[in-house]
């Protein structure tokens, strides 16, 4: 059962609140957050800019050079040789609706099955000939996958025709080897919400303005504002919700035990092209992403099927935590449904949701603006801090009792280069998802590789884990070690814990 309030509560702000259970929408205290499923007098909010699918073209600018905001080449800087692999650089003005220079975001890999393997850990041996080291890392751990740069960075990249030539970006970026190439799956989700040090927009409570209006809802407008905002003029992160601005939507959320072989698990909904399920997966009694430091890969790959996750492991059971949000804007229906819609579903809920205007009788993820099943995502805890040299751990604690956590986070990084000659890239800055990499000669003591960070998390607190300037790793040709660095070492990490208090 829920309870949604369009109106004045117990201060007498004008906002839209729904509670979880018997909990008075209108008396509960705005502390108690693990009781709302969602209010529109949460400052820092969580949005998704966009689902990026790929890029179905081949290679160039588009959509002109004289005026690209993505380019594809041929190939990337060979590691050992290889060119077949293309290089991505996507530009902020790609996304219409991204606020950040540097957002959080999320990369996706998948294999030629479809399953997402962004979060496998797998193994492989570097055999250099005097001894071998084996290396257990993400899938994001290469290093022709930089991050999201700064404007003015520069790829040395193979153009059409197999020539090389060099790609200046003129805004913040995404640069990646990734596979972004016309797949319908969801190769990237983009936050409206700072990967570096950057303040959040409009993220403070502001008071409520007395007289001022917060709400709109009529069969052409649905638009909710921020306290202390006019609903009539207010715009971008001023605007708590409307029907282009819609929150994090969490249709389904757990913590599961995946068993070897294949299973599945069951959501209810059918997980359309605008669902993105965001997972962790765990093999120890306590909850760490990417994975724990000990040797050894999580060889679990995933992907939607119908209203199930079809999960397929190849190794010994562990755990998946996984949140599935509800967002997009490529299935829209229209219509002439009413923008406030309440009905009984087949589970015997009482149902109250905000459409957007226009929609059809049968609406969409992309419709849905708010439904008081869904918990929306709220930002327990964020921040910036910076990292020191060597091996560093930081505490961040907080109080999401009777909340399911879910940590993301970006590192930041400064300036640096890869490759030389014509395949030399270079950048001022950057920041990236976490990546994770462990590395043993000849199988013996493991290190942690110095691109790594990793967390340690549960409802009151969240330790991370960094190795600013170590060995990403090192491989033998004879008694003497070549070391791979990072790219560029980490300076600092920005953090969210995520909360959604579900029903």
């Amino acid at each position: 059962m829920t309870k949604t309030l369009i109106g004045l509560d117990y201060t007498g702000t004008a906002c839209v609140k729904i509670t979880k259970g018997s909990y008075d929408p209108v008396t509960t205290p705005d502390g108690e957050v693990s009781k709302f499923l969602y209010s529109s007098k949460w400052a820092a909010d969580c949005k998704i800019a966009a689902l990026f699918r790929g890029l179905p073209q081949g290679a160039g600018y588009y959509p002109s050079p004289q005026n690209w905001n993505y380019y594809i080449s041929y190939g990337h800087p060979p590691s050992a040789g290889e060119t077949t692999v293309e290089f991505n650089i996507i530009q902020k003005s790609y996304f219409p609706d991204l606020l950040y220079d540097y957002p959080l975001h999320i990369i996706k890999s998948y294999d030629a099955n479809g399953y997402d393997i962004t979060n496998r850990v797998w193994s492989f041996v570097l055999n250099a000939g005097y001894a071998q080291t084996y290396v257990w890392q993400t899938a994001n751990g290469s290093s022709n996958n930089v991050g999201w740069v700064s404007p003015g960075s520069t790829f040395g990249v193979l153009a059409a025709g197999g020539a090389w030539t060099t790609v200046t970006a003129t805004q913040t970026a995404i640069a990646s080897n990734m596979d972004f190439s016309g797949s319908s799956q969801i190769s990237m989700a983009v936050f409206n919400l700072p990967g570096d040090d950057a303040g959040i927009q409009n993220g403070e409570d502001r008071p409520p303005v007395a007289g001022q209006p917060q709400i709109i809802i009529n069969s052409s407008t649905l638009k909710v504002s921020k306290p202390g905002f006019d609903v009539t003029t207010a715009s971008g992160t001023q605007v708590a919700f409307d029907s282009a601005n819609m929150p994090s939507k969490i249709i389904a959320a757990n913590d599961i035990y995946i068993p070897s072989g294949t299973s599945y698990y069951e959501t209810g909904y059918y997980l359309s092209l605008e669902t993105l399920v965001d997972c962790h997966f765990y093999d120890s009694s306590v909850i760490y992403y990417p994975r724990s430091i000990a040797k050894g890969a999580i060889p679990v790959v995933y992907r939607k099927n119908g209203t199930t996750i079809e999960f397929v492991n190849s190794g010994a059971p562990c755990r998946a935590r996984f949140m599935i949000y509800a967002s997009g804007k490529t299935d829209q229906t229209y219509g002439q449904n009413d923008v406030l819609r309440q009905f009984t579903d087949g589970s015997g809920n009482n149902v109250v949701q905000f459409l957007r205007p226009g929609c059809g009788p049968n609406p969409s993820f992309s419709d849905i603006v708010i439904d008081s099943r869904w918990p929306v995502v709220k930002i327990v805890k964020q921040g910036y801090f910076n990292v020191p040299d060597g091996t560093a751990e930081s505490t961040i604690s907080y109080d999401a009792n009777g909340m399911f956590v879910f940590v993301r986070w970006c590192t930041l990084h400064g300036g640096g280069s890869n490759g030389n000659g014509v395949n030399r890239w270079t950048w001022s800055k950057f920041v990236r998802p976490p990546e994770f990499t462990l590395w043993a000669v000849d199988n013996g003591a493991f290190n942690v590789g110095g691109n790594t960070t990793i967390c340690r998390y549960d409802n009151s607190s969240a330790t991370f884990y960094s190795y600013r300037g170590l060995p990403k790793y090192q491989t033998y040709t004879s008694s003497t070690p070549t070391t791979a660095y990072d790219t560029a070492p980490i300076i600092g990490i920005r953090y969210y814990v995520f909360g959604v208090a579900m029903p």
